[in-house]
């Protein structure tokens, strides 16, 4: 039995690539455009809830019970479980440079936003599409 992971690839896609635009939407907000700083701010606000969201599932409900079932391969669940501890900091830190670019929309504001943007990070849905994965994937899409 194997299991399709197609749905997970693209959120996990969307996340990146939004990750990506991010950073480019906010360094071609031009010094003192506090409007576009807004409309931008407010598009972080809700890709961060997203993804707070999306990884707090996935905590709960994908990694303990996938890392009971590995063997070789724990180090990649470990190492997303790091990477999501990763995420939530930085988001956590973006969380006072946001709305501090949003206010001024200043080049300094902007600059420590860009520098605080978490850059894209790759999956593990090459793997959690084994067969072996099935049937908990099968079953976390039920819950």
């Amino acid at each position: 039995m194997s299991v399709d992971t197609q749905d997970m690839e693209i959120v996990h896609r969307a996340f990146r690539r939004e990750s990506r635009l991010l950073m480019e939407l906010v360094a071609a907000v031009a010094p003192g455009d506090t409007a576009r700083a807004k409309v931008i701010a407010d598009h972080f606000r809700d890709y961060r809830l997203g993804l707070k969201n999306h990884h707090e599932g996935e905590d709960e409900l994908l990694w303990p019970p996938l890392l009971s079932r590995v063997d070789l391969e724990a180090d990649i669940v470990l190492r997303m479980e790091a990477q999501h501890e990763r995420v939530a900091a930085t988001l956590a830190g973006l969380d006072a440079a946001v709305p501090a670019w949003e206010a001024a929309a200043g080049a300094d504001e902007r600059d420590t936003l860009l520098s605080a943007l978490p850059a894209p990070v790759r999956g593990i849905w090459h793997i959690v599409g084994r067969p072996r994965y099935a049937r908990h994937i099968s079953r976390v899409r039920a819950a």
